[in-house]
């Protein structure tokens, strides 16, 4: 007879989804850390005193929170049910499901949009929350694991996904939070470095925000893929994409927004040597950013979340590392400084004392790029972020020539702490 536990995914999924740690289930059940995580991982299962506590605290069933055997799964709601009654649809289309990745979900939101299904806006709202508190996540960044980032939100897909297979009415603010999930699950894989099936989502929530005809959605996922594909050397691309984005959609985006797609293809100028270009489109970013024309945003680029997402601290890292991206790492210097002294976020920060230590290896300066990379590492150790990291692994490629300088052995050390 086969014993082996089967960790349970459901518990930590909705403990994830109300943000909370386990230390603080812990505390509220009266018991320890310890015991949650053994939970979660079906190395031990609650007692009935336990699960009656965990049923209150979470407000569902035992076998809502896989604390007992349950057939039920997610149910895709017949027509006459909807009719019937919405709310009871509601119930059923919310039950928790581990979706690991990638479960279909893809394929099956092909189908969905090629068969045109219709959707009732009034069973989402409670995936809206879940939607508002991953961008707010991913925004801040702090502490992250990103895996477990990644099932929360494909489960939030997959609820989605269900909704769009299910023949009840579509709306637009319907396939624009659909989008954006896309674009969440798209922007963590990114972080993962996984760009081939980061480029999957990218591509579907452009496709959502045309369908939806959110123009500003449409601005900021092209961003978004075209961030990834500047990372990935395909710089033509990149620039042609952020070119129809603009064109597209430069009376309809905000300022702000329409500065970072600016910022963003003026990095992919710069990565192409068009000194010319990317001058040009560098003081447009930052004539844009001082117009502050409101329009109807969306994603992250809301008042909520904007100030890490995008402002003067961000512009100045573009320019920073345009610069770089044109060998002039004296002037790279100069706006770094600027950007660092503003900077507040973590990931922001990383990121400038990246580029700093790339300037100082363009100088022959391997002492200096290494305390820079010493203070990148710091703050992605704040962060979790697999993308910076995997810069850091660069530049000690880069400082190879020097590994004989006891401040290179010491970045190895840094090096060694993270990886394991």
């Amino acid at each position: 007879m086969n014993t082996k536990k089967k960790p349970n995914t459901v518990l930590k999924y909705e403990r994830q989804l109300r943000g909370w740690s386990q230390q603080k289930i812990a505390e509220k059940l009266g018991t320890s850390e310890d015991v949650i995580s053994r939970w979660e991982r079906g190395e031990r299962a609650p007692s009935p005193y336990y699960q009656e506590k965990l049923c209150q605290l979470f407000d569902k069933p035992a076998n809502e929170l896989g604390l007992i055997e349950s057939k039920q799964k997610i149910i895709t709601a017949r027509p006459a049910i909807v009719a019937a009654n919405p709310q009871t649809y509601l119930t059923h289309i919310i039950q928790p499901s581990v979706i690991m990745p990638e479960f279909g979900i893809l394929d099956r939101l092909d189908r969905a949009f090629a068969s045109q299904p219709s959707i009732d806006i009034s069973t989402i709202e409670y995936l809206k929350l879940g939607t508002t508190e991953l961008k707010r996540h991913l925004v801040q960044g702090n502490q992250t694991n990103w895996n477990d980032m990644l099932i929360v939100a494909l489960n939030h897909l997959g609820l989605y996904t269900n909704l769009i297979e299910s023949n009840i009415e579509r709306t637009d603010q319907l396939t624009t939070f659909l989008g954006e999930n896309c674009l969440l699950v798209g922007d963590i894989l990114f972080n993962l470095r996984d760009g081939a099936k980061a480029t999957r989502y990218y591509e579907m929530a452009l496709r959502i925000s045309q369908e939806s005809h959110n123009i500003a959605l449409y601005a900021i996922a092209a961003g978004r893929y075209s961030l990834l594909l500047i990372d990935s050397s395909q710089f033509i691309q990149a620039r042609q994409l952020l070119t129809e984005a603009i064109h597209i959609s430069k009376q309809n985006i905000s300022s702000i927004v329409l500065s970072w797609l600016c910022a963003v293809q003026a990095e992919a100028y710069a990565h192409e040597g068009d000194i010319k270009h990317c001058y040009i489109t560098l003081e447009a970013a930052k004539t844009h950013l001082t117009l502050n024309k409101q329009r109807l945003d969306s994603y992250t680029f809301i008042d909520e979340l904007l100030p890490a997402v995008y402002g003067t601290t961000k512009l100045l890292g573009f320019e920073g590392s345009c610069y770089l991206q044109l060998n002039q790492p004296d002037q790279s210097q100069q706006i770094l400084t600027n950007s660092l002294k503003i900077a507040t976020h973590p990931h922001h920060q990383s990121l400038i004392h990246i580029d700093f230590a790339r300037s100082f290896i363009l100088q022959k300066a391997p002492v200096e790029a290494c305390a820079s990379a010493s203070n990148a590492i710091i703050s992605i150790q704040q962060t979790g972020s697999v993308r910076a990291f995997q810069r850091i692994l660069s530049i000690r490629q880069d400082i190879r020539p020097w590994e004989y300088l006891p401040e290179v052995k010491a970045l190895d050390q840094q090096i060694k702490i993270i990886t394991n």
